[in-house]
């Protein structure tokens, strides 16, 4: 009966929370504080360390840089390598992660890094919850780019 009333209690508080307005954010802190289920996508600092070895390790010769975003997401930049790299004019290009094969695919070569480094970076993830604005949310992003806008992707004799 304990587990009872505390749960219907539990039930009442988010409903008030809901009623008194700020749903979203309210909604978030009872999913989280309540039934400790983190639902944000979130990566951490170790992750992104293993990752970083990972893609260093299938990718010699290439210069990569594997950071975080804001904990929410690794992001991935080719930044020199021994093969061209399709790019604008600044030598940078920002890579959809869901649509590079695709859009690479007069480039067999690119899309084999590319592919390289997707299947490092974006192991172990997944759909975290279904958001009715926003869609599928994942557990953590993935950005992936070649060359920074402030730095060209360079082209290596190795």
């Amino acid at each position: 009966m304990g587990g009872h009333v505390a749960s219907s209690w539990l039930g009442l508080r988010f409903n008030l929370l809901l009623t008194l307005g700020g749903h979203q954010l309210n909604r978030k802190w009872y999913i989280y504080h309540v039934t400790k289920t983190n639902i944000m996508p979130y990566i951490t600092k170790e992750e992104i360390a293993k990752r970083r070895k990972a893609i260093k390790a299938a990718l010699p010769g290439f210069k990569v840089s594997v950071r975080t975003m804001d904990h929410s997401g690794i992001a991935v930049t080719i930044q020199e390598g021994p093969i061209s790299m399709p790019v604008d004019s600044r030598g940078y290009e920002q890579v959809n992660p869901y649509y590079y094969k695709e859009h690479y695919k007069q480039n067999p070569e690119v899309v084999r890094v590319l592919d390289q480094v997707m299947a490092i970076a974006a192991s172990d993830q997944e759909e975290s919850f279904y958001d009715g604005d926003y869609g599928s949310v994942p557990n953590f992003y993935v950005q992936l780019s070649i060359g920074n806008w402030d730095r060209p992707y360079q082209v290596t004799n190795k």
